[in-house]
């Protein structure tokens, strides 16, 4: 009986052995790529039938199917199927097609990657199919059009890749910025003040440090020493005096406090390496301080 919440991919390695072509298919690609060789799921439908008198094929729902591609280098991807009994791709190559001979297969897809006869006409005859013309069957690279895609295409959808991140990236660094000036953009120093508390509490909130709500500022401060080994001591003694001092030392201190946090971001900064300045500059977590 298989154990309860398994995958279905281990129950059907472990115990049924039974299933359905995905299965097969998961379990062949899973034992190749544990044995470091690349493999692939494919998923669509087998060939269908075909109307002499009318030149179509028929594909219905009852054809869809999954199967294994192999990677063999300077050949590309070889379909596989290993679902008993189902052996109808048009890959007369396959392990399951009553036409497989491993010999030949040694011998057309060997450690030399040269190609045999037997293979060029096997392409040739693929290729010539009705219905099948110019569709890239039996290309003697054996990627056909999709590797070649892949290849054409492949660079652009990189560079487009650069660009969606780096304008994402853009976006919340914008995003933050503005939350940042906008914290400060009042005129009463109690204000600014506690303006200066979240914007510490956000930049460590950024850098993967849970800080309570409720945190003062002399628990920002330890905390700071502790994680960054900064001194955060000017800032807090400042800060204090700026928000709860009296109103003729308020601005004062409160320039103190503004520049003293300049000072323990910028410390903090220096003491990380790029990786966690770059983490903490993407973060969203301040962004709800």
């Amino acid at each position: 009986m298989p154990a309860p919440n398994e995958p279905a991919l281990v129950q059907f390695v472990k115990d049924t052995k039974r299933g359905y072509c995905q299965h097969f298919a998961g379990a062949m690609a899973l034992m190749l790529r544990y044995l470091g060789i690349p493999a692939r799921v494919a998923a669509g439908f087998t060939s269908g039938s075909y109307d002499a008198d009318s030149h179509e094929w028929t594909v219905t729902d009852h054809e869809a199917h999954d199967w294994v591609e192999v990677y063999f280098p300077r050949w590309g991807w070889i379909p596989f199927d290993p679902t008993p009994g189902r052996g109808t791709l048009d890959a007369r190559y396959s392990s399951t097609s009553p036409l497989f001979s491993g010999e030949q297969f040694i011998d057309n897809v060997g450690p030399e990657g040269r190609r045999s006869a037997a293979v060029n006409e096997l392409s040739a005859q693929e290729a010539n199919r009705p219905g099948l013309e110019n569709s890239g069957i039996g290309n003697s690279r054996g990627g056909g059009a999709v590797v070649g895609a892949v290849r054409d295409k492949g660079p652009s959808i990189v560079v487009l890749a650069f660009f969606v991140i780096a304008a994402a990236a853009l976006v919340i660094v914008g995003l933050k910025t503005v939350r940042r000036t906008l914290r400060f953009a009042g005129r009463d120093p109690r204000e600014l003040a506690g303006a200066c508390r979240r914007d510490l509490m956000a930049y460590l909130a950024d850098q993967g440090l849970e800080v309570p709500p409720s945190a003062t500022l002399l628990e920002l401060g330890q905390i700071v020493d502790r994680y960054f080994g900064v001194d955060a001591g000017p800032f807090v003694r400042a800060a204090t005096i700026a928000r709860f001092g009296r109103p003729d030392e308020a601005n004062v201190e409160l320039v103190r406090a503004r520049r003293e946090l300049r000072r323990v971001r910028r410390d903090m900064r220096n003491r990380i390496n790029v990786t966690s300045r770059v983490r903490g500059a993407l973060s969203l977590r301040s962004l709800a301080v």
